[in-house]
């Protein structure tokens, strides 16, 4: 998108993923949310996004053989 641009600066996207993780619980006990390694944060118009990912079951595996389903 044009009005986003990755933000470099290491002390404020540090600053962004500390934020980031107080405010969504991201990396706690609890929380399958990761930020990407390294983090990449991209300034917004309302302030910057970080990207984090979540984990998907796969669906072949996670399946009970008995579902009826596939």
């Amino acid at each position: 998108m044009p009005e986003e641009e990755r933000i470099t600066v290491k002390a404020e996207v540090d600053a962004y993923v500390s934020t980031a993780r107080a405010m969504y619980r991201i990396d706690e006990e609890l929380s399958a949310i990761e930020v990407t390694d390294p983090p990449v944060v991209v300034r917004t118009p309302d302030g910057a996004k970080v990207m984090a990912w979540l984990p998907v079951a796969d669906e072949d595996r996670d399946r009970p053989a008995d579902s009826g389903v596939g």
